[in-house]
């Protein structure tokens, strides 16, 4: 399983969403997922989702600037060896 996250803005709203991700992955269990990339201007999220990477070795997870959804759209295929 791959997940597409785009954060456009962070608050309230947008911060309850991440939560409830991070809660779900926690739920459903970090082993069915093979690559998460998150797309946003928020240079400290990107920072989060790297970190989080290092921690979850088996999950290939990075964060992309919003300029870069192409490269974000990339290394998911690649994450999940789709041509």
């Amino acid at each position: 399983m791959i997940v597409y996250q785009e954060v456009v803005s962070i608050g309230g709203a947008e911060f309850d969403a991440m939560f409830e991700k991070f809660k779900f992955l926690k739920d459903v269990g970090m082993s069915h997922f093979n690559g998460i990339a998150v797309v946003t201007r928020k240079k400290w999220i990107h920072k989060l989702v790297d970190m989080e990477g290092r921690l979850f070795k088996n999950i290939d997870m990075k964060g992309f600037p919003i300029e870069k959804k192409d490269k974000a759209i990339e290394f998911l295929k690649l994450s999940c060896d789709v041509p």
